[in-house]
């Protein structure tokens, strides 16, 4: 069975009235993060992905984009915010369980029509109506792979979650030397204080 039939059989007798656990639900999440060191970090998130069995869809110098298994989405966010210094988090929850069903229902309906037109098309002993039912055919096939194509994507979306990362460079913390106070006043006059400054 190929990957459009999987998709096609994914909803199949989804019941809507199901709590959202059971509903088809894509998830989309982005995180901004405050790292030190942008390559590792980059690396470090594609890692996390592909450990949890998904893989990179695209990277940036400072961003990176990455498709995982829906069942993994949470732990990998984890795994992800453990990355830097979380400055930003945005998780979007989409239900698209009437879209699916709705969809199917249209894709039998399209399949039931094209059917009857192939049968009325043997059928046909005037031309004129053989070319009549032939163009309603054609067009009633290419709705059906639109149909097909919209329920693989979905199906896709449900399957595996996308996480887009961006990265931020964290700037260093400055330590500030406190010097001693000097005793005697006569000593700034002699350059102790930038005796003491040598080297930092």
């Amino acid at each position: 069975m190929g990957e459009g039939a999987d998709s096609v059989s994914l909803a199949a007798g989804v019941d809507t009235s199901k709590p959202a656990a059971e509903r088809l639900l894509i998830y989309t999440a982005s995180l901004r993060l405050a790292v030190l060191d942008m390559e590792a970090s980059l690396t470090a998130a594609q890692k996390c992905a592909e450990e949890a069995g998904g893989y990179l869809a695209e990277m940036t110098s400072n961003s990176i984009t990455l498709r995982v298994p829906a069942k993994q989405f949470h732990a990998v966010m984890d795994r992800l915010k453990a990355l830097g210094r979380l400055l930003d988090k945005n998780i979007k929850v989409e239900d698209i369980t009437d879209e699916y069903v709705d969809l199917q229902l249209r894709l039998r309906n399209a399949e039931a029509l094209r059917d009857r037109l192939e049968g009325i098309l043997k059928e046909a002993k005037v031309v004129k109506d053989a070319l009549e039912v032939e163009k309603e055919l054609a067009r009633v096939r290419r709705e059906i792979e639109r149909i097909k194509g919209r329920l693989t994507v979905l199906g896709k979306q449900v399957a595996y979650s996308t996480i887009e990362v961006h990265f931020e460079r964290m700037a260093e913390k400055r330590v500030e030397v406190q010097l001693p106070e000097l005793p005697f006043p006569w000593l700034d006059r002699l350059g102790v204080e930038s005796v003491l400054r040598i080297g930092r």
